[in-house]
């Protein structure tokens, strides 16, 4: 699933992809922290989207 999330955020913002490409990466032996951080990223991109500061896909 987080393949096909990440392809479809590379083609409306791709830094923001390629950042959570590298955090999975990084946090992909620490299954909770991942979570946590998934959900946080998830947040605030919807508060952005919410605020127009980012535009829907």
């Amino acid at each position: 699933m987080s393949t096909r999330l990440l392809e479809a955020l590379s083609c409306h913002q791709p830094d923001l992809a390629r950042r959570l490409a590298d955090e999975l990466l990084d946090l992909r032996d620490e299954p909770q922290e991942m979570a946590d951080y998934l959900r946080a990223q998830a947040a605030a991109v919807a508060h952005r989207r919410n605020t127009h500061e980012v535009p829907a896909a």
